[in-house]
């Protein structure tokens, strides 16, 4: 009897690392010319995650900007551009930070949303450790919690051959969070 053996398909995954500046749409830009720059070879597999980094779509101003154009979850400019870039490339996106908009005024949350290839946002993680740190740089200090609401609960996606799991940054350095 001849032995039959099943081909299973890997999940494939791209992180891309892009130097963020205060302007959205530059950002947005950036991603699109990256992704339009991976070969169809790698892009065209089954269950392709692409993982973007914290901050991707604003970095380098300040929190309180953020609160400016945080958006309501599922709804925006930055997450309807997000969901059309994982449509257009047929990938699951991680978008790593977002400020979405907190149930507690005058703050946002630092989420992590991924986007399904049809572009539907089917997880939502909202980072748990804020960085409230006192260093000895210029800065002195740092407060992420006066204009960021921690999230409360871990996010756990399942995909067709892969569990998900999403973190921010900070949230790394403790470890009870991958338990």
């Amino acid at each position: 009897m001849p032995i039959m053996t099943k081909l299973q398909l890997q999940p494939r995954l791209t992180a891309i690392q892009l130097c963020s500046v205060p302007d959205i749409q530059s950002n947005l830009n950036s991603i699109n010319q990256i992704l339009a720059q991976i070969p169809d070879t790698i892009m065209n597999t089954p269950e392709h995650l692409v993982v973007l980094p914290e901050c991707a779509l604003y970095f380098g101003g300040k929190d309180s900007s953020q609160l400016e154009f945080c958006e309501p979850l599922h709804t925006g400019f930055m997450q309807d551009s997000l969901a059309k870039l994982a449509k257009t490339y047929c990938i699951y996106l991680v978008a790593g930070t977002i400020p979405i908009k907190s149930t507690n005024s005058g703050k946002f949350t630092a989420s992590s949303l991924l986007f399904s290839p049809q572009g539907q946002c089917i997880s939502h993680y909202k980072k748990m450790h804020l960085f409230d740190v006192d260093v000895a740089d210029n800065e002195k200090s740092y407060r992420e919690s006066l204009l960021t609401e921690p999230g409360e609960a871990v996010a756990l996606t399942d995909l067709e051959q892969l569990q998900l799991g999403q973190a921010v940054c900070y949230d790394l350095r403790f470890p009870e969070l991958f338990r």
